[in-house]
């Protein structure tokens, strides 16, 4: 019974820190900052942060697609609601070496973009 009794206090407090979707009144008030002219340096950028130890010719078929408004919520451990900002999507394959083979892996990222900076960035799937 005790460990029905913890299980059921676990789950609550986990349901209590999803994240979840803005209301009506924080979209209409939501601060997205100045709409980012220069994404693709920014994304770039960000891009070169993540794999500063590939060589320049690892990260190939980058494609940037144009800013639009956009939100990304808070995870189970940010206490915060959801940020805005304008998403852009990314997607850019990666060659590395492993021992002695090549493999290229395929990524597509959400990165949230304010006020010149990537605050968020969030891995989707293909």
């Amino acid at each position: 019974m005790n460990r029905n009794f913890v299980l059921i206090v676990c789950v609550t407090l986990l349901a209590g820190c999803s994240s979840s979707k803005p209301t009506e009144e924080q979209l209409n008030n939501a601060d997205y900052g100045l709409y980012p002219e220069n994404y693709v340096d920014i994304a770039k950028a960000w891009l070169t942060d993540q794999y500063s130890s590939l060589s320049a010719s690892g990260v190939r078929d980058l494609s940037i697609a144009k800013p639009v408004k956009g939100y990304q919520s808070g995870s189970l451990f940010d206490s915060g609601g959801p940020v805005f900002g304008y998403e852009t999507e990314l997607t850019y394959s990666v060659t590395a070496s492993t021992g002695r083979r090549m493999a290229t892996t395929r990524y597509r990222v959400l990165l949230l973009i304010r006020d010149g900076k990537v605050i968020r960035s969030k891995e989707t799937t293909q």
